[in-house]
């Protein structure tokens, strides 16, 4: 998966429609380019994000990472049995060219968040304990 540090894209949008359609508009060049519209929604922690898969043989294992100017109602999701509305301002969005490849991507996505929001308890037990 590429260098996500140089691939964020910033946009002001009033709701998930509208920001789909961005996405469309900005990353579907042509008719082979497909957008999974169904929003994969996850909450590690205190952060909460949504991810996009786009099938783009070219582009394929790329990430761009989305910052919306505010919080989107993305719908409702459901914890242990109990459902919530899902808001986010940031989304990312997984380029892929095959069932398989999409899966991986989002899998190695987990693993960075991950192991950065351990690498930063990790850095705070240190400053706390010297």
């Amino acid at each position: 998966m590429s260098n996500i540090e140089n691939k964020t894209l910033c946009l002001n949008i009033a709701n998930l429609e509208e920001f789909k359609q961005k996405i469309k508009n900005k990353f579907c060049i042509n008719e082979f380019d497909v957008l999974d519209e169904n929003i994969i929604k996850m909450q590690i922690k205190n952060l909460a994000f949504g991810v996009y898969f786009l099938k783009n043989k070219k582009r394929n294992g790329e990430l761009v990472v989305i910052k919306t100017d505010k919080m989107i109602d993305c719908g409702e999701f459901e914890i242990f049995s109990e459902k919530k509305n899902f808001y986010s301002d940031l989304y990312f969005l997984i380029f892929h060219s095959t069932e398989k490849e999409k899966y991986e991507h989002f899998e190695i996505l987990l693993q960075k968040i991950s192991d950065d929001i351990l690498r930063k308890i990790l850095k705070k037990l240190k400053t706390k304990n010297m």
